[in-house]
């Protein structure tokens, strides 16, 4: 340590510089405890904005929006389309959120339907299920333009702010085994991996998600729980769900609009939970889910700047 001009220097001198000079190196400790506090203020600061700006979420994070497109959201009126025109509508809306079902053709590629019944197109049933190219050169209701998982896939990688939550319905154990092997196998066939990281997937019992989960880790689950209520008591239920979502990093639990009520949003609410409901397509009911603390709707029509608009005043 050496004092010049009333101001503390660390000396260290170097024997043999290669060139018989004796160098002598002084760090001035006033600048560099200078430095490190400026850098601790700015750290400070930048985090501090951060948090305080309604657009603190990381990059390539889920957001949680008011609504989900359900089905893609509705197109000329007609719900469960999953078509591309659905698509196409509902992105011009705003939607950056959407929730598809999926389900396996004869000759195991997955689409995008409810079930074969519904929306009708012509010569498909449940009777007479289609392979994959029957069901895509089959006009849905006549005029609206089907989607296979490939499809959504292209468009998840043409449009990548968008997020799409998957339905595909099946809780037997072989039958969810083959849906996500297939995902999985047209995801890496089209070489579109990072679309990986933009499909959340709803599972419908514990068992579920242990099987994908092992199947590949994705980033973000929902555990919808339709299929979950096996008892009368629905509170505890929610309890089971809330507990094993805690342990296993899930955010989100989906309840429909039958079994939701003030007591089961605040179960989820005390383990953390974020709550989503379906299917809701009335303003007004809409508004009234939300004062009770839910997170977000499933929903046909609806959109975020809906709920923006609303004459209430209390969603924001």
């Amino acid at each position: 340590m050496v004092t010049i001009r009333g101001r503390l220097f660390v000396a260290a001198t170097d024997e043999d510089d290669g060139a018989d000079i004796n160098a002598d190196r002084r760090i001035d400790l006033a600048f560099v405890l200078n430095v490190i506090c400026s850098a601790v203020i700015i750290a400070c600061m930048t985090n501090f904005i951060a948090f305080f700006t309604e657009t603190n979420i990381t990059e390539g994070t889920w957001g949680y929006p008011k609504t989900v497109g359900h089905s893609f959201g509705a197109a000329d009126g007609y719900d469960y389309t999953g078509s591309l025109e659905a698509f196409l509508y509902n992105y011009k809306l705003g939607r950056r959120t959407m929730e598809v079902d999926l389900i396996l053709t004869t000759d195991d590629r997955l689409v995008l339907k409810h079930d074969w019944d519904t929306p009708e197109q012509f010569g498909i049933s449940e009777d007479n299920p289609p392979d994959e190219e029957t069901f895509l050169n089959t006009k849905i209701l006549g005029k609206y333009t089907p989607l296979s998982f490939s499809g959504l896939c292209e468009l998840m990688v043409e449009y990548p702010d968008i997020w799409i939550i998957t339905d595909t319905k099946s809780v037997e154990s072989e039958e969810i085994k083959k849906q996500f092997a297939v995902m999985l196998d047209t995801v890496h066939r089209l070489g579109c991996e990072e679309i990986l990281d933009r499909l959340i997937i709803q599972v419908y019992h514990e068992e579920m998600y242990q099987i994908v989960n092992d199947i590949y880790r994705f980033d973000n689950y929902i555990f919808t729980m339709y299929w979950r209520f096996d008892s009368d008591d629905w509170l505890e239920t929610t309890k089971e769900v809330c507990r094993f979502c805690v342990n296993n990093g899930i955010e989100t639990i989906t309840i429909g609009t039958n079994r939701i009520s003030p007591e089961m949003e605040a179960v989820a609410e005390r383990y953390g939970r974020k709550v989503y409901i379906h299917t809701v397509n009335d303003l007004q009911k809409a508004e009234q889910y939300f004062q009770m603390g839910v997170t977000g709707i499933y929903t046909d029509i609806i959109t975020d700047e809906d709920l923006r608009q609303s004459k209430t005043g209390d969603i924001k």
